[in-house]
């Protein structure tokens, strides 16, 4: 609702969202209550079964103790490649690759993030639920090197409308747009592209020049949870 109501002091009516992680599962409840041109799931938070998997409680949990008790620690060891990857390597693909003020920055944002507790603890008995069809075209994509949503315990992708789009981003970890912004830009741009060429309207109506609103049909979304 927050989100919400930022887009309407805005003025934004109908917009292309894009969000990775928890960024995705909130894009997901807000094209539920708010119409929207395209959704582009960036590895998603929110497509398992049941609670929250433990895996990723832990995980999150011990990222987030070891940022706010071992700050100093992480942040000397990141500036070496090595550090970088075994820091950084649960949620980026390429750790190596990032450069040691990138790295300083992340441990200091997660050790530092006011609602990271809370929000943990909010979500760990909770899922997404599609409980209100969403008619805008909606891409997801997984990183390749993505080992925090593990395929078979988080990519339960019954939820999302048919039609839904998977693509890959290859070499990328949890948080891609560090590994391959790129990708990441180029994958959102296709993304809005379909939802126009499709004649995608949020209200239901037909874009000018066509006779009604097309669907976009791509291939099996399951492909990433296999």
């Amino acid at each position: 609702m927050a989100v919400a109501g930022l887009l309407g002091e805005l003025g934004i009516t109908t917009p292309h969202l894009a969000g990775n992680s928890l960024g995705g599962w909130v894009a997901l409840e807000l094209a539920a209550i708010r119409p929207v041109a395209s959704l582009t799931l960036l590895s998603p938070a929110g497509l398992w079964r049941g609670d929250t998997p433990r895996y990723c409680r832990v995980s999150l949990g011990a990222s987030r103790w070891l940022a706010r008790h071992a700050a100093g620690l992480l942040s000397r060891l990141v500036r070496y490649r090595l550090g970088r990857v075994l820091v950084l390597g649960q949620t980026h693909g390429r750790p190596a690759r990032l450069t040691p003020g990138y790295a300083q920055a992340a441990i200091a944002a997660l050790g530092t993030c006011p609602g990271f507790d809370a929000t943990l603890a909010a979500t760990a008995r909770r899922r997404y639920l599609a409980t209100t069809p969403i008619g805008a075209p909606v891409t997801i994509a997984f990183g390749g090197r993505d080992v925090l949503l593990l395929r078979r315990q988080s990519r339960h992708l019954d939820q999302l409308p048919p039609g839904t789009r998977a693509e890959p981003l290859p070499g990328c970890g949890h948080v891609p747009m560090a590994d391959d912004p790129a990708a990441v830009a180029a994958l959102i741009g296709r993304a809005a592209a379909r939802a126009h060429h499709a004649g995608y309207c949020v209200d239901g109506s037909s874009a000018p020049g066509q006779d009604r609103c097309t669907e976009v049909h791509p291939e099996d979304p399951r492909d990433l949870a296999r």
